[in-house]
């Protein structure tokens, strides 16, 4: 990742815990509005809108978005800001093993130790920095399958995007994700996805934009 997605991504957690609103009911909303931003630019980059044959392409990804939202959003809003972000910042460790499995990539032992003491100095941050809220075990396990889900997404969407554009893969995968996360919100946490006040309307704005839009099409540029 570059800087600039990292930064955009950064706002995240603190966005949807500002929300003041069920995590899942800001995942589904959040998509949802990401899912029309992407396919009005996919339409007017490419001319074309997204089809079916893609939307079977980009299944596994989207499914493993989709799933990454929602686990993450509900994580964010039972725990601390601090343990949410360490949690996620394990996910060089789960995402490099695989890649050398899956990719046949070679793993340096080097930037993964470097990574290890990067982890402590987050650690002695984020842990000595007053927030509100309480800290949850039950949280961190929401965050935990939330990082589960995000390496497998990465995995997956790399293989998506030989070939493609940004537009093309983002068109296709989050209206998967939105389908996804609209299941899960019905029968997870049913009677929750209506649950949206001006407030909450407000911060889904600002992430669709900042992280569904800028961040995740930096990543996958």
């Amino acid at each position: 990742m570059c800087s600039s997605d990292l930064l955009c991504f950064s706002f995240g957690s603190t966005l949807v815990k500002s929300a003041h609103a069920p995590g899942v009911t800001v995942a589904f909303w959040r998509l949802l509005v990401c899912s029309v931003i992407w396919v009005v630019i996919h339409r007017a980059s490419s001319g074309h809108w997204p089809d079916l044959a893609g939307f079977r392409a980009a299944l596994v990804p989207g499914l493993a978005f989709g799933l990454d939202l929602a686990l993450f959003f509900v994580g964010v809003t039972r725990t601390t800001i601090a343990a949410v972000e360490f949690t996620g910042a394990l996910t060089p460790f789960v995402v490099v093993p695989l890649a050398a499995v899956v990719y046949k990539e070679r793993t340096r032992l080097a930037p993964l130790a470097f990574g290890l003491v990067s982890l402590g100095g987050l650690a002695i941050v984020l842990f000595n920095t007053p927030e509100s809220g309480e800290f949850s075990w039950q949280g961190v396990l929401w965050i935990a399958a939330a990082t589960l889900m995000w390496s497998a997404y990465l995995l997956t969407s790399r293989q998506l995007r030989q070939g493609r554009s940004v537009t093309w893969v983002m068109a296709h995968v989050t209206p998967v994700a939105t389908a996804v996360t609209l299941p899960f919100s019905l029968l997870v946490f049913p009677g929750t996805i209506t649950d949206v006040t001006w407030r909450a309307a407000l911060f889904i704005a600002l992430l669709a934009v900042i992280t569904g839009t800028v961040a995740h099409g930096l990543m996958v540029y």
